[in-house]
């Protein structure tokens, strides 16, 4: 059983704190698998950007993703596969939401746009992102 079929109550917040705070934000079960999917408008681009649920969400983390455009320059604090490095071991624990994910790859794409302007990236997640 999946966690939002074991846990509605949960799921069911999850749903109603992304569609407060992210208006067009969708949840999409795919490849067996919830994920939330996003169209982010910035100041440089249109970004299309997933985040997949761990099979035992929320005891693991979300996986953030930016499908398109492509990243430009090789950017920080992405692990191998591409996924976003958005937060800390320590800033996470099963209270936190899909909404709080979500905040932080939209912080991640913000902070991406202003290192292509050249300002430096914040030291965070160095020990396992790629350069």
């Amino acid at each position: 059983m999946k966690w939002y079929e074991s846990n509605p109550i949960r799921f069911e917040i999850e749903k109603r704190l992304l569609a407060k705070a992210h208006p067009g934000c969708r949840l999409v079960i795919k490849d067996g698998r919830m994920k939330l999917q996003k169209t982010l408008q910035l100041r440089k681009n249109c970004y299309q950007i997933e985040g997949i649920f761990s099979d035992n969400y929320p005891y693991s983390h979300m996986r953030f993703f930016v499908f398109s455009p492509p990243l430009k320059n090789s950017p920080p604090h992405r692990y191998g596969d591409g996924e976003l490095c958005t937060h800390g071991s320590s800033d996470v624990s099963s209270e936190t939401t899909a909404k709080v994910y979500l905040d932080w790859a939209i912080q991640w794409l913000q902070t991406y746009e202003r290192w292509l302007d050249g300002e430096p990236w914040p030291e965070t997640c160095k020990s396992s992102w790629v350069s």
